[in-house]
């Protein structure tokens, strides 16, 4: 017995002593990481900057966008996870200096020596977007005050199969100039420059990994002033020039001038940000989910989604994320929980080790350590408690709404249950690869003050075996046309209920 216990304490000490050597061994590698730094180490470890009002609409010398230059170069490059392969690292780059000549070029010819913050927003898009991920990407307007207001159109816009649209008017803002202008008509040009000329002009500052994407950011930043001036050939204008055609098929040329909007003002009707229907006679249950924000009311809202569904009888689930962008990825989980699934294959994920990683995440090679072991023991499965109400678990058929516009966790969701073989996806292709960078940290620049956000996370579909893929590709392509939204059809949801 005393023997036992003797090589009991002898084992349990040789246990802690190696313990203790492979945590002093993960600890000096974190200390020797956050050493060579180059990010922590060029600002003394800050890596955002705070907000100052009006600092966006000012204008930087040649010496301070240089420095804001480089300081995205230097995070871009330790961050990125891509941009550790060889050539992607040649690429980027390349791709540098060409901007960054581009750049001085433009601060030289102009007469005062300087840019302005909104134009040097531009050249480092151009940057962001040499990367190839969507999730990588500057944000002039995210960093403006929400009660500043910013010069824009009146309007918003929508990107289609086969154009864009005209979406909405505030009308609340319209003056004799827009005349004529009606939600519906769709964009023919864009300050003399036919709509394909103009894409081809503004793509390569998209941040994107398909061309569904940057059709999204088109429409996105059609409505904005200094977006459109940047690309007039004409210089700043206070308005802008824009071909329409109605529904009857007929062409109007307006010049259609740019009113100050507050970025938190909120115009028009819109729906809530998800919520349910019922069509084709209750057969039908719908479930718009139009961004990713897992609380405690939308798993309410789900919750008494399916016990309606349940109710009604219905025989058909949509879930429609054609107008979802992202958020949270937890939000498939209760339509996962309400199929009967407490087992299914997960998304995969790599982690860019690095200073600015253990810094700002957490990311120490302990936390690598435990997610590692943590993925071996799942089996590469997430794994879910039963649905809060069980008797009301669907069995019937699922579809999913895609679209362009379908992006980050709004095409994750199409991914797992597209990849699991849960339901089928109906709509056109989507802005996102399945497989895709992103979990984006957020920095500002140290003299701008504009924000950038670079990935540091690669995440791998379900099934693999689907790669390589630049976009989510759904079982039955329908398109949304221009025709289609000016006579108010749905065909993609008009394909399921005939189903």
């Amino acid at each position: 017995m005393k023997k036992f216990l003797k090589r009991s304490l002898i084992g349990l000490g040789i246990a802690v002593i190696a313990a203790f050597l492979v945590w002093l061994g993960f600890f000096i590698t974190d200390q020797i990481t956050l050493k060579r730094s180059v990010v922590l180490d060029r600002y003394d470890g800050e890596t955002v900057f705070g907000y100052e009002e009006g600092n966006l609409k000012r204008d930087l010398t040649k010496e301070e966008a240089k420095e804001d230059f480089e300081w995205y170069h230097d995070v871009a490059l330790e961050v990125h996870p891509k941009l550790q392969d060889e050539g992607q690292r040649d690429h980027f780059l390349e791709a540098y200096r060409d901007v960054l000549e581009e750049l001085t070029q433009e601060i030289d010819q102009s007469p005062e020596k300087s840019i302005s913050v909104d134009r040097f927003s531009m050249h480092l898009s151009k940057l962001a977007a040499s990367v190839g991920d969507a999730h990588t990407y500057v944000r002039y307007l995210r960093g403006i005050d929400s009660e500043e207001p910013v010069l824009r159109l009146p309007m918003e816009f929508k990107a289609l199969s086969d154009g864009i649209v005209v979406s909405t008017v505030y009308k609340e803002y319209i003056t004799e100039d827009y005349e004529g202008v009606e939600r519906g008509m769709s964009v023919l040009a864009v300050n003399g420059k036919e709509l394909s000329e103009y894409k081809e002009k503004v793509y390569p500052y998209f941040s994107a990994e398909n061309d569904q994407w940057r059709d999204y950011m088109v429409s996105y930043y059609l409505p904005y002033a200094y977006f459109n001036n940047y690309f007039n050939d004409a210089g700043d204008k206070g308005f802008v020039e824009l071909t329409l055609k109605d529904t009857e098929g007929t062409q109007y040329t307006y010049d259609l001038p740019y009113v100050a909007v507050k970025q938190n003002e909120s115009i028009g009707d819109k729906r809530e940000l998800y919520g349910y229907k019922f069509v084709d006679d209750a057969k039908t249950g719908v479930f718009w989910l139009d961004t990713c924000d897992y609380t405690d009311d939308y798993l309410n809202t789900v919750d008494e989604f399916f016990k309606a569904v349940k109710e009604k009888g219905a025989q058909k689930v949509v879930v429609d994320i054609r107008e979802n962008t992202g958020g949270s990825s937890m939000v498939v989980w209760p339509f996962l929980k309400y199929l009967g699934v407490t087992k299914t294959k997960d998304y995969d994920a790599s982690i860019r080790y690095s200073g600015t990683t253990i810094k700002r995440r957490h990311i120490t090679m302990m936390n690598r350590f435990l997610r590692t072991l943590r993925k071996i023991t799942s089996l590469g499965n997430l794994y879910l408690a039963k649905a809060p109400y069980p008797e009301n678990i669907f069995n019937g058929d699922l579809f999913v709404l895609v679209s362009g516009k379908t992006f980050s966790s709004g095409n994750y969701f199409a991914v797992m249950l597209s990849d699991n073989n849960l339901a089928k996806t109906v709509g056109t292709k989507t802005g996102n690869e399945p497989s895709a960078y992103g979990d984006p940290m957020v920095f500002t620049c140290k003299n701008s003050h504009l924000r950038f956000y670079i990935s540091y996370k690669r995440f791998i579909r379900p099934d693999k075996s689907k790669d390589p893929a630049i976009t989510l590709t759904p079982d039955v392509k329908i398109p949304y046309t221009v025709d289609d939204f000016q006579k108010g059809k749905d065909p993609q949801l008009e394909w399921i209920n005939n189903q």
